[in-house]
């Protein structure tokens, strides 16, 4: 196997930190999270460049990149930014990815050159206050109505909701069969009168926004169901979950890299007893464990970006991936406050975002234990 990228994608992965350090500084990266404020610079940066059409046929206006160069982009752009990693995974990867693999062929001409142009943003609603890490007991539902359908019903965390164009939205639309094969996906334009978003406040990622949503009595077209046939939702969200999967711990190996980065660079300036603090075992080994960290979460990663591309099986790799890099986000952010003391724990310095972002990772996208489960009942347990 080779572990070397290409050059295109070495350029892009510069390209991304030129762009960033050029036009998106520390300092307004942390005043957006600071302020909640969705940063919509970034977005439309992201489209004008060509990275929104990364991973989707050049027939739909991409650039036909595969899931190796969608998880370069992620990792490079939650290096530099988790919020904008965050809406590289809400946009091409829920709606976009979603749209390409089950979509009809309609919903992929009409949708994805839009989404590619940065005209159009997405938010994915599965989860519901009772539908968690059981996805497959949603309550909300979608009833036919002539030439339609009708969905009443709640979700939540439903991430950048309140900027989006179109919701893509679990529905329950056959209550006489089995959780798993009465569910369907409904593309859903925010604008569709009875739909309420209400964003609420959250530890980490802030500027990407989380909201519940409320849907009473809204009417959604007939040609807005995901693949034009009802009850596919079960199958449909796998292939988002999977995709999830994959982009979630790309955005923690990059996020990751930024910790070490930061730590790195203020144990090499702070001075203590004489000597920079990078001096002592005690901080150099703490650094190298956060090292072996992050490159162990790489591979598994990529890997799993690998098997996708090769249409190999994946579902346990897909959660084993998901389960070591998210623990790992998380206690690599811990050594960093740890190695920078006060100065990490100090809100006028990144590493205190980097931990409040990590602690999302082992619960969003399917819990560490439900992940566990997974990888157990492919061992047959």
């Amino acid at each position: 196997m080779d572990f070397r990228l290409t050059e295109e994608q070495e350029m892009l992965r510069q390209s991304i930190r030129d762009v960033f350090r050029k036009e998106f500084p520390r300092q307004y990266l942390r005043e957006v999270d600071e302020r909640d404020e969705f940063p919509f610079e970034i977005y439309n940066k992201m489209a004008e460049l060509g990275w929104l059409g990364l991973p989707f046929p050049e027939e739909y206006g991409g650039s036909g990149g595969n899931y190796i160069d969608f998880t370069v982009i992620l990792e490079a752009l939650a290096r530099e930014s988790m919020c904008a990693a965050s809406m590289y995974l809400f946009n091409p990867g829920f709606g976009g990815t979603t749209i390409l693999r089950c979509g009809t062929e309609e919903q992929k001409r009409f949708y994805l050159p839009k989404l590619i142009e940065g005209n159009i943003k997405f938010c994915l609603c599965a989860t519901e206050p009772n539908a968690g890490s059981d996805a497959a007991a949603v309550t909300t539902s979608a009833a036919s109505n002539g030439d339609g359908y009708i969905i009443n019903g709640t979700k939540t965390f439903a991430s950048s909701a309140q900027v989006a164009e179109r919701l893509l939205v679990l529905t329950r639309t056959d209550k006489t069969v089995a959780k798993h094969k009465g569910l369907s996906i409904f593309i859903v334009d925010t604008k569709t009168p009875g739909i309420e978003i209400h964003p609420f406040k959250v530890l980490g990622v802030r500027a990407c926004g989380e909201n519940d949503v409320y849907f009473q009595d809204v009417f959604v077209p007939a040609d807005q169901v995901l693949g034009g046939k009802l009850n596919q939702g079960w199958a449909q969200i796998n292939d988002v979950f999977t995709i999830e999967r994959l982009a979630l711990s790309a955005l923690c190996i990059g996020n990751m890299q930024a910790a070490i980065d930061d730590a790195v660079e203020y144990a090499k300036q702070r001075v203590q007893f004489g000597q920079p603090i990078g001096k002592f075992q005690a901080i150099q080994h703490i650094l190298a464990e956060m090292y072996i960290q992050v490159e162990a979460a790489r591979l598994l990663t990529y890997r799993l970006a690998w098997l996708l591309v090769e249409g190999l099986p994946h579902q346990a790799e897909a959660s084993a991936a998901k389960v070591f890099t998210s623990e790992a986000f998380l206690d690599v952010a811990n050594k960093g406050i740890q190695v920078m003391g006060g100065a990490g724990y100090a809100m006028e310095n990144d590493m205190q975002r980097y931990f409040r972002d990590a602690r999302m990772f082992p619960i969003g996208g399917g819990t560490t234990q439900i992940q566990k489960d997974v990888i157990a009942k492919t061992l047959g347990l």
